[in-house]
C-alpha cells in the first residue's frame, strides 16, 4: 500500500476532529477487498477502528490501475498514483472513529505547511463541488482565483469559507 495513503491515513485520522459514516460503500472487486483488509490491520495496529462500509466507498473511487499499483507497492512501498487516487484517499478520514484513536497529547502536528500548491486534482474537486449546487464553473477560472495561494489557505477556510474567500469565485460561476 502507498506510504502516502497509510501514512496519511494513520497521521490525518489521529488529528480528525469530526468524523462522519458516509456508508453505503457497495460490493468492491477483489483487489479493493485485499486493499480494505490491508487497511483495517494496518489501522488496528494504530489502535484505531474504521468504519468498512465507508472506506468501502472511498475506495471504489480509485482507479484499477492505481489500486494494482498499491497492491504491488504493498503496505511499506511506494506506489506512484495519480493525483485523484492521491486526493480520494483523504477521504478515509471520514472513516475512522476517533474515539478509538489516542488522545490529543500523542497526536503528532499535522498542519499543512505553508507553501503547498493546489494541484489540479484539487481544483477539479472544488470545481465538481461547486458544480454540485447547480451552477456552471469556469474551471479556468477557478485556478486563477487559486493561483496566489497555498494549501494551507485554502484548508484554514474549513467546511464554513469566508464571504471574502467565496467572492473570489463568484466570477467563476454562471447559472
Amino acid at each position: 500500500m502507498n506510504k502516502v495513503m497509510i501514512g496519511s491515513l494513520t497521521a490525518l485520522v489521529l488529528v480528525a476532529a469530526a468524523c462522519g459514516d458516509d456508508g453505503g460503500g457497495g460490493s468492491l472487486s477483489a483487489a479493493r477487498g485485499q486493499m480494505l483488509d490491508l487497511l483495517l490491520t494496518e489501522a488496528a495496529a494504530e489502535g484505531m477502528k474504521i468504519d468498512e462500509d465507508c472506506a468501502a466507498k472511498v475506495l471504489n473511487e480509485i482507479s484499477d490501475e492505481d489500486v494494482a499499483k498499491l497492491l504491488a507497492a504493498g503496505p511499506d512501498g511506494d506506489a506512484d498514483v495519480s493525483d485523484e487516487t492521491n486526493a480520494a484517499t483523504l477521504g478515509l478520514v471520514k472513516c475512522v472513529d476517533t474515539a478509538s484513536g489516542p488522545d490529543a497529547a500523542t497526536v503528532p502536528d499535522l498542519s499543512i505547511p505553508e507553501g503547498v500548491e493546489i494541484s489540479d486534482a484539487m481544483v477539479d474537486a472544488m470545481v465538481t463541488a461547486m458544480e454540485s449546487s447547480g451552477m456552471k464553473v469556469d474551471r479556468d477560472c477557478v485556478g486563477e482565483a487559486l493561483e496566489d495561494m497555498d494549501l494551507a489557505e485554502v484548508a484554514a477556510q474549513g467546511s464554513a469559507p469566508s464571504a471574502e474567500f467565496i467572492q473570489l469565485f463568484m466570477g467563476c460561476m454562471t447559472p
